[in-house]
């Protein structure tokens, strides 16, 4: 071989090479934390248990002090809290009756009102509270359900599903300020209701199943003017996967999910050597978020949440972003444009 073709050889040697590395760098997972157009911290010490929007701007956190539960409305413009003194006594009061029943709160789509859970096994109930006029409405009784219950608002923001397990099928209350309806009992066991799509029906999923976790079942109820079942489907999740959140999104035409990874996969690492990465095969556990149809159809790749960070998931009031709250840090992540 020629000079002139060794030195072409050896040129194009290198940039294979440099090729392979640029391509490896690029393929290494996203995180989506570095994504955010808003990163700000809460300034809070202890660890939040839950949050949701009441505006664009503005979001209520719930978090235990002590033996306390503590509620405040925090602006995310002017970085300021208001504390909720009275509805931070009522999960207290809720939970020093039964401390390993935790409560359980939902605020409705229009900020305006919250529902609590008393998810003690001896004296279940609801409290409707007013958030304007810091004051509980009402309060009713929910026995015969076993377990954690979780509610759902309905689409007018005025009334609500209360539902858990109850003799292994999914009961249903629907409330309101003045008035509880008993919802036909669900024929559907180990499953649990995200909200109202787009045709106000409740949709419901399932367990998490199929070979390594890669399917889950969908279903679609009709609550009024009569509860009937309208459809079932099967959703191909994009890989064998455990569900670790899922969120509804408030007008009920997307679906936020976390999900965890069931499988071992060979993943990219680098290191401080040359070829400076390496392969190797393990567990991929970091959480992974995606957003799909309310049907389950086109699923989108957001990111991922590094384990270490943990992570709340939740949808801004007008979906145009969704948000994160890991180690009390906030971060918001633009939804793509169409």
């Amino acid at each position: 071989m020629n000079p002139f073709r060794k030195k072409a050889a050896a040129l194009l040697a290198v940039f294979v090479f440099v090729g392979i590395i640029c391509w490896l760098f690029a393929s290494e997972r996203k995180n989506i934390l570095r994504e955010s157009k808003v990163s700000q911290d809460l300034l809070l010490s202890y660890q939040i248990g839950n949050y949701s929007w009441l505006s664009q701007e503005k979001m209520l956190i719930s978090y235990r002090q002590g033996d306390k539960f503590e509620v405040v409305e925090f602006d995310a413009k002017e970085t300021s809290f208001t504390k909720r003194a009275i509805l931070s006594d009522l999960l207290t009061q809720i939970d020093e009756r039964d401390v390993a029943a935790i409560p359980t709160w939902r605020v409705s789509f229009d900020g305006g009102l919250v529902a609590v859970i008393d998810n003690a096994d001896r004296q279940k109930s609801l409290t409707m509270f007013d958030l304007a006029g810091e004051r509980v409405l009402s309060t009713y009784s929910l026995n015969g359900f076993q377990g954690n219950m979780d509610i759902s608002w309905m689409p007018d923001c005025k009334r609500w599903l209360a539902y858990g397990n109850s003799n292994g099928m999914l009961a249903i209350v629907l409330l309101s300020a003045d008035s509880k309806l008993q919802i036909d009992p669900v024929p559907l066991a180990q499953s649990f209701p995200l909200g109202f799509n787009l045709n106000s029906n409740l949709v419901v999923i399932g367990k998490n199943r199929g070979e390594g976790f890669s399917k889950i079942d969908l279903s679609e109820f009709m609550i009024q003017p009569t509860s009937s079942l309208q459809r079932v489907w099967e959703v191909q999740l994009p890989f064998h996967c455990q569900i670790e959140q899922v969120k509804l999104a408030p007008s009920g035409s997307r679906i936020l999910w976390q999900l965890s990874p069931s499988s071992m996969v060979t993943g990219i690492r680098r290191i401080s050597k040359f070829p400076y990465v390496t392969f190797s095969r393990a567990w991929r556990n970091e959480p992974q978020v995606w957003v799909s149809n309310t049907d389950g159809s086109s699923f989108e790749y957001f990111g991922d949440i590094p384990r270490e960070e943990g992570g709340l998931l939740n949808w801004l009031p007008d979906e145009s972003a969704i948000s994160i709250i890991a180690r009390n840090r906030l971060y918001i992540i633009p939804m793509p444009k169409d």
